[in-house]
């Protein structure tokens, strides 16, 4: 959490944060994922391909590889649209909170001022009426303090629920996508797919070949 300058002297803090750049990578996975999703028609077309380039034994595992590597890859593209729409409340989450801290920093910022305001005007006065307005002053300046941080903790308990509901989310899509184990990582991801199926892994491998 960090705190700006226009709240600098104040115990309330603004999340820290860049919702649009958030709400900009959630709507990029949306896209990645509907744009997979819709191109279910592509199968059919690749199918129809490997027929004109093999015939027999090896089109038909051809065709059964192709088919394999759709299907577990729809459940992991559905995954993604859910990540994308985690992330997209989040960063809604996010943007209202930020703007509901600063709201709150301008209230309390606003009952010092009036704080000092009374109690500068006290001085004016002799006692013990100086010492009860004083007194009244720094009442009253606890209460609004009070409800100034009941509220804080409101929005900032919101907004952890949601960077947990996000993180969820976020890990469940790590889980799908990620063989786990010793030196595996992200990169592992294509290999979970294709791991037992040679003949994709035989076509990737030449596809990846420099030309000579």
């Amino acid at each position: 959490m960090r705190r700006p300058a226009e709240g600098r002297g104040t115990a309330v803090a603004v999340p820290s944060g860049d919702p649009d750049s958030i709400r900009r990578a959630a709507a990029q996975l949306r896209r990645l994922s509907a744009r997979a999703l819709d191109s279910g028609a592509l199968t059919g077309q690749a199918r129809g391909e490997l027929a004109m380039v093999w015939t027999g034994d090896a089109a038909e595992q051809a065709a059964a590889e192709l088919a394999t590597v759709a299907a577990r890859g729809r459940p992991l593209l559905s995954q993604i649209d859910r990540a994308g729409v985690a992330l997209a409340a989040y960063s809604d989450i996010l943007d209202s909170s930020m703007r509901q801290a600063r709201s709150l920093q301008r209230r309390e910022s606003t009952a010092r001022l009036e704080h000092e305001r009374l109690v500068a005007a006290a001085s004016a006065l002799t006692e013990p009426a100086a010492s009860q307005a004083r007194a009244l002053a720094d009442d009253g300046l606890r209460a609004r303090l009070a409800a100034v941080h009941r509220e804080h903790g409101v929005v900032m308990d919101r907004l952890m629920a949601a960077a947990a509901r996000c993180s969820r989310a976020l890990s469940s899509l790590t889980a799908r996508a990620v063989v786990t184990g010793p030196g595996r990582g992200p990169s592992a991801v294509g290999a979970a797919l294709v791991d037992d199926l040679p003949l994709v892994q035989r076509e990737l491998t030449a596809a990846s070949r420099p030309p000579e």
